[in-house]
């Protein structure tokens, strides 16, 4: 048992852990309403962060799980289904770069990736050959780009 857990001690996560800081940042949703309100928030936040002293980089990821997935191609779900089979996350512009994840294939978000503008995703590589077995998902969902990264989970 104690071999198992150095060896899950020792494999790696997916990204690069050093030198990274993590934090929750949990504000009173009625005072954030609408999500320009939270964008706002969040813009600035990064903005002060950026400006302090050794701060090399600034990224933000919502993690919300349950995630009902329509893929370009495949039936659509049915309308009654709620509880989805797909993990979904936001980040911003960069977060693969400073987590040091690389993306196998596609781009990272942009600073141009915002509400209105065309819908992009990046998924992985277990939801790639879920939804596109044998094919390149790149393109592939309502019109906009894809990329995946190589971590499996």
């Amino acid at each position: 048992m104690i071999q198992s857990v150095r060896r899950m001690a020792l494999a790696p996560l997916g990204f690069q852990p050093d030198h990274l800081l993590s934090l929750a940042v949990h504000f009173p949703p009625e005072d954030y309403a609408k999500p320009e309100q939270a964008v706002r928030f969040f813009d600035n936040l990064t903005s002060k962060i950026r400006g302090l002293r050794r701060v090399r980089g600034v990224a933000l990821g919502h993690e919300s799980w349950n995630a009902v997935v329509a893929v370009e191609g495949r039936p659509a779900p049915p309308a009654n289904v709620t509880f989805g089979d797909c993990g979904r996350q936001s980040v911003s512009s960069g977060f693969y770069r400073l987590m040091g994840i690389q993306l196998y294939r596609g781009r990272d978000f942009d600073t141009g990736d915002r509400a209105g503008s065309e819908a992009v995703a990046i998924v992985n590589l277990a939801f790639a050959n879920r939804y596109f077995p044998g094919g390149n998902p790149i393109g592939r969902m309502s019109g906009s780009g894809c990329s995946w990264n190589n971590n499996p989970g």
